[in-house]
């Protein structure tokens, strides 16, 4: 009757430690949940909503990829309208120079002549302006600078001049930037537009023809 008797005492013993080891491991874990604001600490603890978990954690990494390229995207239109400015201005001063020198002001033609070489050379500065190695008017071309005057084909423009975009040394992709799920966005213009190709014509007409006034 004893040895049945602590045989009996012992496995009640082991089952209420073994009970009281899993109310304190509960507890802790709701502890540690209530302190953390999380529900579990691993998938094992939440095992019918870890589908759902997935799912959200998956459109997150999503969504917050399309947050940075578009904000990256963002950036590069920020330089773009920057730079335009810049153009615009040289613009400005150059129709002020050709202004002053059709009403006598400059001593020689040559004056014209070196202003308008300065003014081409900085307008194709500004159209290969690069922001973090990428030249933002060279279209999908992105690793080469997309105006080059020195290009054979790029000749001398004389009266009655003709459109000649053969500097340009991109292509006509435009870029595009995915801000949102199934919305893309094409953004951008190229060396190559009716706009810059008409401005650096009329910088090199002047910086070749100094002397005729009717050009």
């Amino acid at each position: 009757m004893a040895i049945s008797s602590r045989i009996s005492t012992f496995t009640f013993s082991n089952r209420l430690n073994s009970d009281n080891l899993r109310i304190q491991q509960n507890a802790n874990e709701t502890q540690l949940s209530i302190s953390s604001g999380k529900k579990s600490r691993n998938f094992a603890g939440i095992s019918t909503d870890v589908q759902r978990l997935l799912n959200t954690e998956s459109d997150l990494a999503r969504i917050t990829t399309q947050n940075i390229v578009a904000q990256t995207a963002q950036s590069r239109i920020n330089q773009m309208f920057s730079t335009m400015g810049d153009m615009l201005d040289l613009a400005n001063d150059f129709a002020q120079t050709l202004s002053q020198n059709l009403s006598g002001q400059f001593a020689t033609p040559f004056d014209l002549e070196v202003i308008a070489r300065n003014s081409e050379e900085s307008m194709a500065a500004l159209l290969n302006t690069n922001l973090g190695g990428r030249y933002l008017f060279a279209g999908s071309m992105i690793d080469v600078p997309p105006v080059d005057l020195t290009d054979p084909l790029y000749t001398a423009q004389a009266t009655p001049s003709t459109p000649n975009i053969e500097y340009y040394q991109g292509d006509n992709m435009m870029q595009n930037v995915t801000v949102a799920d199934g919305y893309t966005l094409d953004y951008g213009v190229t060396a190559d537009d009716i706009g810059f190709e008409k401005m650096l014509r009329a910088m090199n007409l002047a910086a070749n023809t100094s002397a005729d006034t009717a050009a």
